[in-house]
């Protein structure tokens, strides 16, 4: 009596197939997945209102590096995108109050764009600071077009966290320097007719 029955080529060759059709798709699925993992959301903000939510992200406890948070301004990811149909001012705040230690960056458009006040000094960065990140990046310049903006982790007390405030304003529309030519020439002509009239 043999103790191998030899299958059916029909039936080997089909089983390997399928075998091969199974493999492929689990791979695929895989890879789909893994890309997806990498794909960064990308929220919109309406130019018209801004955005404001907390952010929040996971990284390890120290200083000196440049992580995206997983979520900011109530949406998931780290960078979000502003269209705007003319030059415009926008101001963005970014402030803790959980445990002090954690500090932040923003990038707009890849590039990072320094604070322009408030309180972001050595004192607020990483385990051992003694007060809150609190800054402000105000009148930052977008030209006519869609603009992406990025929040990331430089330093942190904890190994995830979450920020008090997280805000970007409404855009202000720049005013064209025609306008201000316009208005500056009227108030030239305004005073040079009162100066005629009095003589």
């Amino acid at each position: 009596m043999a103790l191998f029955m030899p299958l059916p080529m029909k039936s080997i060759i089909t089983h390997s197939k399928d075998e091969l059709i199974m493999k492929l798709f689990k791979a695929l699925v895989a890879s789909a997945a893994l890309i997806f993992s990498f794909t960064a959301y990308a929220g919109v903000i309406d130019p018209t209102t801004g955005a404001s939510g907390n952010a929040s992200w996971s990284s390890p406890v120290g200083t000196g590096y440049h992580l995206p948070v997983t979520s900011w301004l109530g949406m998931p990811g780290h960078e979000h995108t502003i269209t705007v149909t003319t030059d415009s001012l926008i101001d963005i705040h970014i402030a803790d109050r959980g445990v002090m230690g954690d500090a932040f960056a923003i990038e707009l458009d890849s590039v990072i764009i320094a604070p322009t006040s408030g309180s972001f000094g050595a004192d607020t960065r990483g385990p051992g600071a003694t007060s809150f990140f609190d800054a402000m990046w105000e009148d930052v310049f977008l030209s006519a077009g869609t603009h992406t903006l990025g929040l990331f982790v430089t330093d942190a007390c904890c190994t995830s966290g979450g920020t008090h405030i997280s805000s970007v304003s409404a855009a202000e529309a720049v005013p064209e320097p025609s306008i201000i030519a316009l208005l500056g020439a009227g108030l030239v002509g305004i005073g040079f007719t009162r100066r005629r009239a009095k003589k």
